[in-house]
């Protein structure tokens, strides 16, 4: 049933202020709505100040500081790789340096087999390190194929190109625990690259990356990998996935 148009500018003043029922009405006009209804609804509605106290919740009103992370987070790090075995290098430095190590790191290594350098994983053997030597190119491929072999209750997606600080994982692990989320990302950085991305620094939270970026398992498992469509192109696979888990309900 459509609600009438007083109420819904009772709504606006009571759920948030006599100035956006103003700006509402003014936007409407311009519109080209017709002038009578409006006004008479508009005046209709009244003084309605907000009777609702905005709730204490927000970017602002989370502590993430204080939240308390699990003792012992079972951690599984996805990160394809294709022809930048000196960047994965710096990645890896980044990985042994977290405050909260990983428990399992999964790469896809997609280098033909003439171009491989195993050496380069020999070097990190402190770290908990699976190869996948990955033939099917392309960066789904290699993200799914590493979700496959994953355990932990988190997926931390990482670029081959990306560079973060030490407290990176801890960081996502308290965004998660602070607001009940599903995801979060970055922020992650490509600085002294300019051979990699002239336009591009860093990546920041305004939208799905997996330049660094923790999941749930769970939300992962309800929606499914990556969508080999993207394969081909590699643009725009991490930026679907993030639509998709936004659809599923994911935070």
């Amino acid at each position: 049933e459509p609600v009438p148009l007083v109420d819904r500018y009772r709504l606006l003043g009571r759920r948030y202020s006599r100035k956006w029922m103003v700006y509402t009405l003014v936007r409407r006009l311009m519109e080209r709505n017709p002038v009578v209804p409006e006004l008479r609804a508009w005046g209709h509605a009244g003084d309605a100040r907000s009777s609702v106290a905005a709730p204490a919740v927000g970017a602002f009103h989370r502590d993430v500081a204080s939240v308390r992370v699990p003792e012992h987070p079972s951690v599984s790090v996805v990160l394809p790789t294709f022809g930048r075995y000196r960047y994965l290098a710096e990645v890896l430095d980044d990985l042994r340096a977290q405050t909260i190590r990983p428990t399992q790191i999964i790469i896809a290594d997609g280098n033909a087999p003439e171009d491989r350098q195993p050496q380069v994983y020999e070097r990190y053997s402190d770290l908990p390190i699976e190869v996948i030597w990955h033939e099917e190119p392309g960066t789904c491929s290699g993200r799914n194929a590493c979700l496959q072999r994953s355990i932990g209750d988190f997926v931390w997606f990482v670029d081959d190109d990306s560079r973060f600080d030490s407290r990176n994982l801890e960081s996502h692990l308290r965004v998660l625990a602070a607001y009940g989320a599903d995801v979060s990302v970055g922020p992650a950085y490509t600085r002294s690259r300019p051979e990699l991305y002239g336009n591009q620094r860093e990546v920041i939270c305004t939208f799905m990356d997996c330049g660094t970026t923790l999941c749930r398992r769970s939300i992962l498992e309800a929606i499914g990998g990556f969508d080999m469509q993207y394969n081909r192109w590699l643009l725009g696979e991490d930026g679907e996935l993030g639509v998709r888990i936004h659809r599923a309900g994911g935070l």
